[in-house]
This record gives C-alpha cells, structure tokens and sequence, in this order.
C-alpha cells in the first residue's frame, strides 16, 4: 500500500471528530456573529501558502493556526470555520493546482501541533490577529446594565 501524505492539520481535526461520539460536523457555523474574524488569519496564510515558494514554513503556521482556533471557537466550530475557508480559496481550478504542488511538499514532514514552537507562533497570532467576541447586544461598550 503506497504512504499517502496527510497535513498535520487533517489529522489533528481527524483525532478531534474521533474522539467525539458525534458525527463530523455539518452546516453553518454558529460564530459568524459573535466571531465573525475568527477565520480571517487562516485564510490569510492558506492564500498565500498557495504561492510561496517554501509552503512548509506556513503550513506550520496554519497547523498552530488551527489550534488557536479549536481553543477560541471549540473543536466543531473551527473545523466549520476551517472547511468554509477551504472550500472558497480551494473553489479555483488553479488552487487546485498549487494545493497538489503544497502537498508534495509536505510529503513525509511533520508538523508540531502544540508545545514552545506552536506557543510561540499563537502568542504573536494573539497579539497582531487577537480572535475577539463581538458584542451582538448592540450596547455601547461604555454602557453600564
């Protein structure tokens, strides 16, 4: 049986649904509103995974990226979120292409999915992206109950 290459990213959300009783998620997210960025920076680095020359350096940090969001939204939550993004950037005959180029690539690495190196990368995400509930209530922040 020939050694088919899987993202990190895959079997981190794969390891998620597994471990649940429930079946993957379908539908439309439930965080559209309250956190209606939460998906903006891993679809900023998919896009530019698409043509940058070392893809390896950036599905790091969208493997991190990830992790950062399953903490933010939950676990069904982020692979909603994650599957959106994919499914608009990927909707591209010519993403396609450049999806098989990155997963070559990729082809017998691993990538780390927690500890200092994924710590490190989420604490700057935290401070240049922060994943920000919006308040829907329509008060002024400044507001008192």
């Amino acid at each position: 049986m020939p050694h088919l290459p899987v993202s990190i990213r895959t079997l981190v959300v794969a390891a998620l649904l597994l471990g649940c009783a429930e079946p993957p998620p379908r539908g439309t997210p439930t965080t559209l509103r309250t956190f209606p960025h939460a998906a903006d920076r891993y679809a900023r680095l998919l896009r530019q995974q698409l043509t940058d020359s070392n893809p390896l350096d950036l599905e790091q940090q969208l493997t991190c990226e990830t992790v950062r969001m399953e903490r933010a939204l939950g676990s069904r939550e982020a692979v909603l979120r994650i599957e959106g993004v994919h499914d608009s950037i990927y909707a591209k005959p010519e993403a396609q292409a450049q999806r098989q180029r990155i997963r070559a690539a990729r082809a017998g690495h691993s990538f780390e999915f927690g500890g200092p190196l994924c710590d490190s990368l989420n604490a700057i995400a935290d401070r240049e992206d922060p994943i920000v509930k919006v308040d829907t209530t329509g008060a002024r922040p400044d507001s008192t109950p």
